[in-house]
């Protein structure tokens, strides 16, 4: 059915001016279908896969969602870590980058992924000990 759609798509689309090109699409499926969907898709190159970023959240296991969690996680761990260097000489500055850019970030996946408030912690963990108010005394 899906397969359906996609060459309806691939033929109806032009006419409404959208260009499928689906070589650069991702298909999520359960692992169970795996073997199955690459069958049914392998003339038109869509990567088939069991997990994949979307809407700036993740769709796959869990296990695959606490993987792409733990990468973002320790992206944004590094990064006040950084900010924290740059707080001993400007504080204000980098509460407003703290605040004002990355903490929407990591903000929105809270709201979007479900079920990741562990997944937080070792960044809870770091702006504490960072971002402490003893961190900036000289």
């Amino acid at each position: 059915m899906l397969r359906e759609w996609l060459d309806l798509l691939i033929k109806e689309g032009p006419k409404y001016g959208y260009y499928p090109e689906p070589q650069k699409s991702f298909l999520v499926v359960h692992p169970d279908f795996l073997d199955e969907a690459e069958t049914i898709f392998s003339d038109l190159h869509v990567k088939i896969v069991t997990g994949h970023r979307f809407l700036g959240g993740f769709i796959g296991s869990s296990e695959d969602i606490q993987s792409w969690l733990a990468s973002k996680i320790d992206k944004w761990t590094q990064s006040v870590k950084k900010l924290s260097d740059a707080a001993k000489l400007e504080p204000h500055a980098a509460f407003i980058a703290l605040s004002k850019s990355i903490q929407n970030e990591w903000l929105y996946v809270q709201r979007v992924v479900a079920d990741s408030e562990y997944a937080f912690i070792p960044l809870q963990q770091i702006i504490k000990k960072s971002f402490h108010s003893k961190s900036f005394r000289t």
